[in-house]
């Protein structure tokens, strides 16, 4: 190993050690779009599997491994609206009790799988790893899930832990390295207990299209909120502080690029920019 790999995994061993905080919180997480679990779908989270799919409209999570022989229940088929086992047929019902064995015999009422909370949100999937959890999922302050125009998911893989990146979403560095937003000012705390949020002034400094549309229609100043819930779920509102009036320039300026990039932009532009 040369000395820079030394260094690097040093310094992931460094970041990797948290005294006091769980190598996985209990929080939400998300899963999927809810047409993605027309199949049984794995999630892992550390050593835990659990799995998830949606019998007859509703989504549900349970632990991911049979109780006979931990065999992987995603690996298993939907029928009937039970999950069978891909094993030896075992049919477990969406609360997580079993419905019947391959031999005919009654399953043991101890027989069951762990059910946690789920909710839909914008036609994606997300589930509560503690199956005590009563309170519903944090969301964005005075909006509804109907309301927004939810984004394609995507994912990525870091060598960090879930702390550290959750505190990503609080580094002003970050913001004006990946976003091109300056820093302006002291960031204001806004709440410490169960969630931690803050909130910021930017100025918009990146030169692509979609700054260049955001100063001429807005301003270049925008406030942002950052809020981490458990640390697994962060939400980050922006609001530009100049506040925009439709006026019959901007509105041919922002019809003109949105006919140059397709129909498909012609309808979500109005969207984002004319909504709540």
């Amino acid at each position: 190993m040369s000395l820079p790999e030394e260094r690097a995994a040093a310094a992931r061993a460094r970041v990797v050690s948290a005294p006091g905080l769980p190598p996985v919180p209990h929080s939400w997480y998300y899963v999927g779009s809810v047409k993605a679990l027309r199949a049984p779908t794995e999630i892992t989270l550390g050593t835990r599997v659990y799995v998830a799919f949606i019998p007859e409209g509703r989504a549900h999570v349970l632990d991911g491994r049979c109780p006979h022989f931990a065999a992987r229940l995603a690996r298993g088929t939907l029928s009937d609206g039970c999950l069978h086992c891909p094993m030896h047929g075992g049919r477990c019902r969406p609360d997580g009790t079993c419905d019947g064995m391959p031999s005919g015999d009654e399953p043991p009422p101890t027989v069951r799988l762990a059910w946690y909370p789920t909710t839909v949100k914008g036609r994606h999937v997300f589930f509560h790893t503690s199956s005590c959890n009563a309170t519903p999922m944090p969301f964005f302050h005075d909006v509804a899930a109907e309301e927004l125009l939810p984004a394609p998911p995507f994912s990525f893989n870091v060598e960090m832990p879930w702390w550290l990146v959750s505190a990503n979403g609080f580094d002003g560095q970050h913001f004006l390295a990946a976003h091109d937003r300056r820093l302006v000012g002291a960031p204001q705390l806004m709440r410490w207990d169960a969630e931690f949020e803050t909130r910021a002034t930017f100025v918009v400094v990146g030169t692509e299209w979609r700054d260049r549309v955001a100063r001429r229609l807005a301003d270049s100043r925008v406030e942002m909120t950052v809020r981490s819930a458990g640390g697994s779920l962060v939400l980050v509102t922006s609001r530009f502080i100049g506040a925009f009036i439709p006026r019959r320039g901007r509105w041919d300026l922002l019809r003109s690029i949105a006919n140059r990039r397709g129909r498909r932009a012609s309808r979500a532009i109005p969207r984002v920019v004319l909504g709540p």
